[in-house]
């Protein structure tokens, strides 16, 4: 791996990177580097523009035929330290479905984001690769705040104050557009979650107006909608991530290779998991969410299904 040596002009950067160790924390570097070990990695710190200071570590790990997950962890243009992953997914070999509680669209309270991808596995048709918390919800109930398709069927049609939706069309291709195309769109939609924002538009990224740095989850799709990336941020611990704006996250989205993409939810809720057969439990969350590392119990999410 190259280095490129960076006089410390910050004294944030020395204080967040001067305790700790291993993947969860920081150690003070050396040297500080963009140079990624993957491929796709790398392809991120390009296209971020300079969004990414420094690359602490990042792997890729292949899911399934078509689907792989890049952790990353790295310094921020603010010198935070910061932890995110992204599913890359290919359509056709693999599918992105909506999850919810019990896998049924009763909604009567939320559920662990591990729990719903096992309530899909014991139907005996797909199995679970992945996924990340979907959509906001109801704290009370679980209920979706904007509107929710699965299995082809519409448990809300309404997008309400919402400006952006996700979509799984009747023709298997992925769709992230603006609230205004869901009315011409919504009769072909058979898995679907909107969001609070969108990111990118054909490419472009959108003036955003939520400036916070926390945790995050964001879909994006590529151009032709054949290529799905689902991505989780952590936030709320300084010596291992530190949340994400809005506005970097459409950075970070872009540099992906996403054409357009939007917000999810983000906060106690953001959560993301993997499938482990030599795990106890199957299904191992990888991210370390906000709530004390807790796995949050949420109303919805995004997985990644084999056929």
């Amino acid at each position: 791996m190259k280095h490129i040596i960076v006089k410390f002009t910050s004294a944030a950067l020395m204080l967040a990177v001067a305790f700790g160790c291993g993947k969860d924390e920081f150690d003070k570097p050396d040297y500080y580097t963009r140079s990624a070990s993957t491929e796709f990695g790398q392809m991120i710190v390009n296209g971020s523009e300079d969004y990414i200071t420094h690359v602490k570590y990042d792997t890729q790990t292949k899911i399934m035929d078509g689907v792989s997950l890049l952790s990353m962890g790295y310094l921020n243009s603010s010198s935070h330290a910061m932890q995110m992953y992204i599913y890359r997914i290919e359509l056709a070999p693999a599918m992105v479905q909506v999850c919810v509680p019990g896998d049924d669209m009763k909604f009567s309270t939320s559920e662990k984001l591990t729990a719903q991808a096992a309530a899909i596995e014991n139907q005996g048709t797909y199995l679970v690769m992945g996924g990340i918390s979907g959509s906001a919800f109801s704290a009370d109930t679980g209920a979706p705040k904007g509107l929710l398709y699965h299995n082809g069927k519409a448990h809300t049609s309404k997008i309400g104050t919402d400006k952006a939706f996700f979509a799984i069309m009747k023709d298997g291709s992925a769709q992230c557009l603006e609230a205004s195309e869901f009315d011409s769109r919504k009769d072909k939609i058979t898995e679907g979650v909107s969001g609070s924002s969108m990111l990118l538009q054909n490419g472009y990224i959108l003036a955003q107006t939520d400036a916070d740095a926390t945790a995050r989850t964001a879909v994006g799709v590529d151009e032709g909608g054949n290529t799905v990336y689902l991505v989780a941020v952590d936030g709320g611990d300084f010596f291992y991530s530190n949340g994400i704006s809005c506005d970097d996250l459409a950075k970070v989205l872009k540099g992906c290779g996403a054409c357009n993409a939007m917000t999810l939810n983000k906060g106690d809720n953001v959560s993301a998991f993997q499938r482990n057969e030599d795990s106890l439990n199957l299904f191992e969350m990888i991210n370390k969410p906000s709530n004390m590392g807790l796995e949050p119990s949420v109303g919805n999410g995004l997985v990644i299904l084999q056929y």
